[in-house]
């Protein structure tokens, strides 16, 4: 019993793939962000250099496969338990 305690501590949301759509989280956090952006446009703060700074070219996170995909956000493997 103890080591099932351990494993669900490292791992809450369990072995599923369908867990948790971390691609869904990522694109939701990115328009949570965009949004606050928009809303402070004419607070505008002043600029440092971060380490993208000089980059022309960033690599997307995730492949244009998976961004297609059919997403069904926050439905675990039990949901459909009868």
């Amino acid at each position: 019993h103890v080591f099932q305690v351990a494993e669900a501590l490292l791992n809450p949301l369990g072995e599923d793939d369908d867990d948790l759509e971390c691609n869904y989280v990522i694109d939701k956090n990115l328009i949570t962000g965009y949004s606050m952006v928009e809303e402070n446009l004419a607070k505008i703060p002043t600029q440092k250099k971060d380490d993208f700074w000089g980059i022309d070219k960033i690599a997307p996170l995730y492949s244009i496969e998976s961004a297609e995909r059919s997403v069904h956000p926050l439905v675990g493997s039990a949901s459909k338990i009868k």
